[in-house]
């Protein structure tokens, strides 16, 4: 299955973001990336049109804490799997606006004893 994305930006990673830009991903592989006027011939793709197309973002210090408001008593007096659960909700709103990879520098994914001892 081939897809292709054509947008009115393209920002490839590398060099000058390109006016009318396109991806073309054969299966799993992006096989071109670049000005629509170079892009191969895809006859039977699912085409996608859109403003901007770019790579994913990364965030190399990331908090997600799980928590709704600044009151770190609740991280460290709040249930774990609550602070767990609500930690992923985060991760997924920063995958749906355009993150790749987070590194989390301290909050429920990082070291943290539960233990009763």
């Amino acid at each position: 299955m081939t897809e292709r994305i054509e947008a009115r930006q393209l920002v490839p990673g590398r060099g000058d973001p390109i006016v009318d830009g396109v991806v073309v991903i054969d299966e799993d592989t992006i096989s071109y990336a670049g000005p629509a006027a170079a892009a191969p011939r895809t006859p039977d793709a699912t085409v996608t049109t859109c403003d901007t197309v770019m790579p994913g973002m990364w965030d190399a210090h990331a908090h997600l804490f799980g928590m709704h408001h600044l009151r770190l008593s609740d991280w460290v007096l709040g249930p774990p799997h609550t602070l767990a659960l609500r930690a992923g909700s985060d991760a997924s709103r920063a995958l749906r606006v355009g993150f790749t990879s987070i590194r989390e520098a301290g909050g429920p994914g990082g070291i943290r004893s539960t233990s009763s001892s």
